[in-house]
């Protein structure tokens, strides 16, 4: 999707890493040139802007200290994120108040995840650190319903349909306590 983005908005327009940004486009600009395209937060490098609404994300979950939404290049149907609203890139750095506060909100999208989806069993990862993997340097849970047999789609390669991505924010929306 680099290649697309960069040949509909212009390679000075667009900076490339572990994730893609948009530093000189409103992301107004980047729904309009490649709707097919969006990102969210994780892929944006800057979850912030899932919670100050700047891109679309289709949202499962949100309180006071949290926001849990759907991960738009999923591993498996019903891949849903958590993040805390706080600034921390990993798990040594978030303030105790808010991790307590991210792994009440994790346990409770993954009921939900598991119930939604009729999951046997639910994968919960949280990379620290780009040694671990980490390419989003804001922490975040990964939730995501497993079956025997079914294997997890490359992350970060194929972007989901975002009608289906809406479908299935609104079945995890509808299992939550």
């Amino acid at each position: 999707y680099l290649d697309e983005l960069v040949t509909l908005l212009g390679a000075d327009n667009v900076l490339a890493g572990s994730a893609v940004r948009y530093p000189k486009i409103s992301p107004e600009t980047v729904i309009e040139a490649a709707p097919d395209l969006i990102l969210d937060a994780t892929h944006t490098n800057d979850p912030d802007a899932a919670l100050r609404d700047e891109i679309p994300s289709h949202r499962v979950y949100e309180d006071d200290v949290t926001l849990a939404f759907m991960d738009v290049m999923p591993q498996a149907d019903g891949h849903t994120l958590v993040i805390p609203k706080v600034a921390a890139e990993g798990i040594l750095d978030v303030p105790p108040e808010a991790l307590s506060a991210l792994a009440l909100t994790t346990q409770r999208v993954a009921r939900a995840v598991k119930k939604a989806f009729e999951a046997p069993g639910i994968l919960i990862a949280q990379l620290n650190g780009r040694a671990a993997g980490q390419s989003v340097f804001h922490i975040h849970f990964h939730v995501l319903p497993r079956r025997e047999g079914l294997e997890l789609r490359f992350h970060a390669r194929d972007m989901a349909d975002p009608k289906l991505l809406g479908e299935h924010a609104a079945r995890i929306r509808a299992a939550l306590d």
